[in-house]
């Protein structure tokens, strides 16, 4: 209803709630942003899935009947990024960016950027981090 509120009413974009996922390394991080946008989106795997941060940002679209996403990072092939992008075309993509990076055998601070436009999504941002992981010794 507050996205109705600003949307419609004040002619303004609905304010975001902010979420920063942070935990220790396959405690469910990415599955749970997954179940807010309903899509497989981020490498979900035992071990080490996510090596980069993803700031994704929802917004709320109405008039849309599939998902459209926007994709981009610094490090990112420039071949995976887009701005029309279909959901499997961002798993794909941010999949191959994480397993690439731990064939490297290494993580980055350096995120991938996500804007996912939906109508079943409210305006809202994640950030899913790389999970923490206990020294030994």
């Amino acid at each position: 209803k507050i996205n109705k509120v600003y949307q419609e009413t004040l002619h303004r974009p609905a304010p975001f709630v902010s979420f920063v996922i942070c935990g220790m390394q396959s405690s469910g991080k990415s599955t749970v942003m997954e179940r807010f946008l309903n899509a497989p989106l981020n490498i979900v795997q035992e071990g080490t899935g996510t090596r980069c941060p993803l700031d994704t940002t929802c917004i709320h679209d109405r008039s849309l009947t599939e998902p459209r996403c926007e994709l981009g990072g610094e490090e990112l092939d420039p071949s995976k990024a887009g701005d029309s992008l279909t959901t499997e075309q961002v798993f794909a993509a941010i999949t191959a960016h994480n397993k690439e990076l731990g064939e490297q055998d290494k993580f980055s601070t350096k995120p991938l950027t996500l804007v996912y436009r939906a109508s079943n999504v409210q305006n809202m941002r994640f950030v899913d981090t790389p999970g923490i992981i206990a020294n030994q010794g």
